[in-house]
């Protein structure tokens, strides 16, 4: 029995022979795009070329969750901070002089992850970048990537049940194959998690240390949907969580993706008790991770789950306890429908120019604990001013 050893490549397991084909196809083409469902390993193929190439090219960006950084950020921020990064210089913008000739005369390599718009790519400005320049595509819809202008699809396949073996054992036992007595068992779990690596992973670190009943509960749950898939095994995870996981990791959905893991744990512990615990048993489930700058990061299709959770708990916004629907926030604050379910709010100001705030707007919700507003500077203070309760945390 091969044992486990932790090393970063094992994150790969099972990439290489698609590693290959993707090398090939850049050597071909200007620009490609890797095609896939949700949670198959698009981001994670892409990130493997990009660090085995990039070093090759004059300047490189991997600019991962374009989709999410655009809806938060806006079209023109997410680019200038793109070219800014190209071209090693602050506050670039597409219309500093002489930018698209600095654009030609550099050979890159970029890799734009999670497109859902053709738009997004003609915006960063890719038909600028000099001969030899490379730029991947990833994204869920075939057709984006086709009028994005890339010349060769490869659909991301499936981890062969082999590599779903040994990458699912990683998460439940630590080591490269199965224990024994967990083996017909753990080829139950490959079966139904369909070579998805964001499944294997979810399932494998729910079972890790679990007895063999627990086990054979957890088949015979995910084998009452009628048709497996990702998504319901991901719902079953949420579902085997206790009441505060279930509360931080909502939380983390709504308001704390993107923030520092120090700044969330201080937060959290103000509101829960065990939050540090609880935080820590989350990241050994997969349910979200700390990526190299230290930040709150999670799977989209798991934060899709999230904010659905918490979408269903009423169709009328007010009634929620989490509100992160620009349109939802608009709709409470505006019309001063405060409630006392309402436990946090996350609003960005810059995406509604008439929202009218009535000085007394949170008097109607007593139990708010968390509100992250991303107002202008001369707004901010009159925030603090108003929001005079210590139980409430301002992001």
């Amino acid at each position: 029995m091969n044992s486990y050893s932790g090393s970063a490549s094992e994150e790969f397991i099972g990439i290489d022979y698609q590693k290959k084909k993707i090398l090939e196809l850049i050597k071909q083409n200007r620009v490609i795009g890797l095609w896939g469902m949700g949670g198959i390993g698009k981001t994670t193929l892409a990130e493997v070329v990009y660090m085995e190439v990039r070093n090759t090219f004059e300047s490189c960006c991997f600019l991962q969750d374009v989709r999410e950084k655009i809806e938060k950020k806006g079209k023109e921020s997410v680019r200038n901070e793109f070219l800014s990064i190209l071209l090693k210089e602050k506050e670039i913008r597409i219309d500093t002089p002489f930018i698209r000739e600095r654009l030609n005369n550099i050979r890159v390599i970029v890799v734009l992850d999670d497109v859902n718009d053709p738009e997004q790519v003609d915006r960063m400005g890719v038909k600028d970048f000099g001969d030899g320049s490379k730029i991947i595509l990833t994204s869920r819809d075939r057709q984006v990537l086709k009028n994005g202008g890339a010349t060769q699809i490869h659909k991301v396949e499936e981890l062969n049940p082999k590599y779903s073996l040994q990458l699912f054992s990683i998460t439940a036992f630590k080591q490269l194959n199965p224990s024994v007595d967990f083996l017909y068992l753990s080829y139950e779990f490959v079966w139904l998690a369909h070579g998805s690596p964001l499944a294997l992973k979810i399932l494998g670190a729910k079972l890790y240390s679990k007895s063999i009943e627990e086990w054979k509960s957890e088949v015979e749950k995910v084998n009452r949907f009628d048709e497996p898939k990702i998504s319901h095994i991901l719902k079953s995870s949420f579902d085997g969580l206790g009441k505060l996981q279930k509360d931080i990791f909502l939380d983390l959905v709504c308001f704390f993706k993107g923030e520092s893991k120090e700044k969330v744990e201080k937060i959290l512990s103000r509101v829960y008790r065990g939050a540090v615990s609880g935080l820590s048993s989350l990241l050994d489930k997969c349910l979200f991770d700390i990526n190299s700058d230290g930040q709150i990061s999670m799977h989209d299709m798991l934060e899709e789950m999230g904010k659905d959770i918490v979408d269903q708990e009423s169709k009328y916004p007010e009634e929620r306890k989490r509100l992160w629907n620009p349109k939802d926030v608009y709709q409470v604050l505006n019309n001063n429908k405060g409630t006392d379910r309402i436990e946090g709010i996350k609003f960005d100001m810059s995406r509604s120019d008439n929202l009218k705030l009535r000085p007394t707007c949170f008097e109607s919700m007593p139990n708010l604990r968390y509100i992250k507003f991303d107002v202008p500077e001369f707004l901010r203070s009159w925030f603090e001013k108003s929001l005079t309760n210590g139980d409430i945390d301002i992001c």
